[in-house]
């Protein structure tokens, strides 16, 4: 039986005492653990290599989120709102509700 897979009774199973710490309990815990982990160090490398592509391409120099928005902005070479842009970006927008014209 591997790490992961739980025990028969339905409990997963419990990691060796040297090995506990303070966000995973058991295997399972420990694997998924692992996996986020892992997803971590995916997107601060593409996020290295965003930054690098845009500084050899056109010798400026712009933060991972400057990119982004660059890529979003122009992307399909349309204009865009700003929810559109928060959507593509995965921000949330907070609308503040003008309190003379009760406008949006």
């Amino acid at each position: 039986m591997s790490n992961t897979e739980p025990r028969s009774s339905g409990q997963p199973e419990s990691l060796a005492p040297g090995r506990r710490w303070h966000l995973a309990d058991n295997a399972y815990e420990e694997a998924l653990t692992a996996f986020e982990f892992a997803i971590l160090q995916v997107e601060g490398g593409f996020q290295r290599f965003a930054v690098q592509a845009i500084r050899v391409s056109s010798d400026i120099d712009l933060t991972f989120n400057e990119v982004v928005a660059l890529h979003v902005v122009r992307m399909q070479e349309r204009s865009k709102d700003t929810a559109t842009i928060a959507q593509l970006t995965n921000r949330t927008i907070f609308r503040i509700c003008s309190t003379t014209s009760g406008n949006w």
